[in-house]
């Protein structure tokens, strides 16, 4: 009797053993999982973060060689393609930052940093303009300096707008940067309109 209840109580130990690795099969398979899938997706993170840098190095030679065509020749790049330019840059290093954001920084404060650039360089270029004004009349015509407050106060309203995306949904991110690529492709037809006249 003692040898057969010996016996129920191994198969029953048995039973529960088989039973418990049965269960924790499939998480132990989708450790294993998550675990060869986590270095895919670092790898990725970190190839999306050398491509912005990257990036970055290609758009600041660009500025460096068209800075130095000027240098050497006064006048020989307008100051809407250096501009042009310069903007590129900022976006590449926007990208950078992107890329290496984690996620305790939230997506709105990105959008604010790159408005507070964007508002930086434009009181920037209005500040030259109008020291330039100073030094010599009339160096910046009035159309110019026109356009260089209209682009001030663009950068004013774009920092608030982009304060506004604390804690919005990600539909209505998207649409904020939607937007800016509407106004930057617009700008770019001008420009390009501009070049076919001269040409």
């Amino acid at each position: 009797m003692r040898n057969r209840q010996r016996w129920i109580f191994a198969a029953g130990l048995l039973a529960c053993g088989w039973l418990a690795a049965q269960v924790s099969a499939p998480s132990l398979a989708e450790a294993q999982n998550e675990a060869k899938d986590k270095p895919k997706q670092n790898s990725t993170e970190e190839t999306d973060i050398r491509y912005a840098q990257a990036y970055v190095k290609l758009m600041e030679a660009e500025l460096a060689k068209l800075n130095f065509s000027n240098r050497a020749v006064p006048g020989t790049i307008r100051p809407a393609v250096l501009e042009a330019a310069q903007v590129a840059l900022r976006e590449a290093q926007d990208r950078v930052r992107l890329a290496k954001k984690s996620d305790d920084i939230p997506d709105h404060e990105i959008y604010v940093d790159s408005a507070k650039a964007e508002l930086n360089y434009a009181q920037e270029s209005l500040r030259k303009a109008e020291a330039a004004n100073l030094q010599v009349s009339g160096t910046v015509s009035d159309v110019e300096m026109a356009r260089l407050k209209a682009q001030l106060e663009v950068a004013k309203v774009r920092v608030d707008v982009a304060g506004n995306l604390k804690g919005a949904s990600p539909l209505i991110q998207a649409q904020f940067e939607l937007e800016q690529l509407r106004e930057q492709v617009q700008q770019l037809r001008i420009m390009v309109s501009l070049l076919r006249d001269r040409n």
